[in-house]
Formats: structure tokens, sequence, C-alpha cells
């Protein structure tokens, strides 16, 4: 989500850009998670009976994914696209960006699992017993999470910090 301005000359201005961008990535994966815990909650019959949904859950999962974006940025996943038309430049950056997430996520679960104690072969076996609908089903949503961001990132980058918001503030 390339959201970089013009190079912010001190180090303390990239730091709070860099914030900025987390800080908004890291809301919209929030929203997201939220409104997917919440489906789920209704579909097992949950919601009515215990109205505390792990909102916790979501908050860590929208901070780690979104420091996995940001990460992605840096590397410039997905930089090959850039002169290709804006459908080309979004589907490319944001099925790259999703392997980015697939990357990192495996082996957060692998960092999570040594510390618990639990052997690569285990963690990674548990993501062997689950059915390919259960290894899809989070992929394509996350992909359909990835889209409008990654489009919100190339207008941005193709008209500019002022005319994006400028564009947003119209009614």
């Amino acid at each position: 989500m390339n959201l970089k301005k013009k190079s912010p000359g001190s180090k303390g201005e990239r730091l709070l850009e860099e914030l900025r961008k987390y800080a908004l990535i890291s809301a919209y994966l929030f929203i997201f998670f939220a409104v997917i815990l919440i489906y789920e909650a209704t579909m097992q019959g949950t919601g009515t009976q215990h109205p505390a949904v792990p909102w916790s859950l979501a908050l860590v999962k929208a901070l780690v994914l979104g420091k996995f974006i940001l990460i992605g940025d840096a590397l410039s996943v997905g930089a090959r696209a850039r002169h290709h038309p804006l459908l080309y430049r979004v589907m490319w950056k944001s099925v790259a960006m999703l392997i980015v997430l697939i990357v990192f996520t495996i082996l957060e679960e692998l960092i999570i699992g040594w510390v618990h104690g639990n052997t690569s072969a285990k963690v990674l076996g548990e993501f062997f017993e689950r059915t390919w609908l259960q290894d899809v089903a989070p992929l394509l949503l996350m992909l359909l999470v990835l889209v409008p961001m990654m489009l919100a990132s190339e207008i941005y980058r193709a008209v500019g910090a002022t005319r994006f918001r400028e564009f947003l503030n119209r009614t």
C-alpha cells in the first residue's frame, strides 16, 4: 500500500508517516476481522448467548497482518506491474501481497509453535489436516480485502496526496 509522501525530511516525520500508514491499514483490517467474527458468532448461534465477541483476536490479527503488509510494501511487492493498466496493477499487487501474507503467516505459526514447544512437523501437520475449503476460504476473503486496499493505494500513488484527499472530501 504505497502511501509514501515525496520523502519526508527528518526521521521523526518518516516515523510519523509509517505509524499513520500502519494505523490506517490496521484499522481497515480490524473492521474486516470484526465483521467476520460477528458473522461467525451469528452463524453459530452464539451471538445472542455470548454477546462478548473476542475483539482482541480481531485487533491482534489486524495489527500483525498490518505489519506484514507494511513489510511487503517496503519490499516493493507487486512493483513489477507499475507500468500496466490500473486494473492489472491492482490485481497483481493484491495477489502478490496475499502471497506475502501467506508466507509470513506460516512463519508466524511456526514461531508460535516453537515457543509452545511444538515441532515444525506438528505445526505444518495441522495445516494439512484441514480440508482444502478450510484453507481456501480465508485466502479468498483476504484477497477480497486486499483488492480495495490496493486500489486505494494505486489511485493515491497516481493522483498524489492532495488530489486524493480532495476527492475523498467531495460531497
